[in-house]
């Protein structure tokens, strides 16, 4: 059980390095997703990007080199509660043609209930190593194993929306072409 435990923390861990990556990668163009949200002051948003950035860096390297604690915990509900909540505000306000800034291959073009849905369950899976009492002591090797794991996980997640979005695309192009 504390394999899956710890291959939980470690997926968390990438899943967080590779969004805050991506947000330094493509700063501007997240700049521009945070202020369609239209929640903020032009004047915050900067900060409050570089916020984010730093707190997906300070989640990911806490997951991954240290147990998870009640700070780490913490600093990942605050940050998904926030993403989630601006998400669920502009869908209630019909805002919906705007890009999440999610980042890596959590990006969506358009928000959706499922960006709720998906955040609830990273939430979730937060808690598991948290509420899982028994210290996890693992050797070297098995953590660069479950590293490897937690990649190919995020690879396999990322492929399935790839291929999720080029079968849509597919289908819009081909009616374009009937016509």
């Amino acid at each position: 059980m504390s394999y899956i435990v710890y291959m939980i923390q470690v997926t968390l861990a990438f899943l967080f390095i590779t969004t805050a990556f991506d947000k330094i990668k493509n700063w501007n163009k997240h700049k521009i997703s945070i202020s369609q949200y239209k929640l903020l002051p032009k004047c915050f948003i900067t900060y409050f990007l570089f916020l984010m950035v730093v707190s997906e860096l300070m989640i990911a390297i806490l997951f991954y080199f240290f147990s998870v604690n009640i700070f780490s915990v913490s600093l990942l509900t605050v940050i998904i509660l926030i993403y989630t909540s601006a998400v669920f505000i502009n869908l209630i306000r019909g805002n919906t043609e705007i890009n999440c800034g999610c980042g890596s291959f959590l990006e969506n073009q358009e928000l959706n209930y499922g960006i709720v849905i998906r955040n609830i369950f990273i939430l979730g899976l937060a808690f598991i190593p948290f509420f899982y009492d028994s210290p996890i002591i693992i050797h070297f090797f098995f953590k660069l194993f479950f590293s490897l794991c937690s990649v190919n996980v995020l690879i396999f997640i990322a492929i399935i929306k790839e291929t999720r979005l080029f079968v849509v695309h597919s289908k819009r192009i081909y009616k374009v072409i009937e016509r």
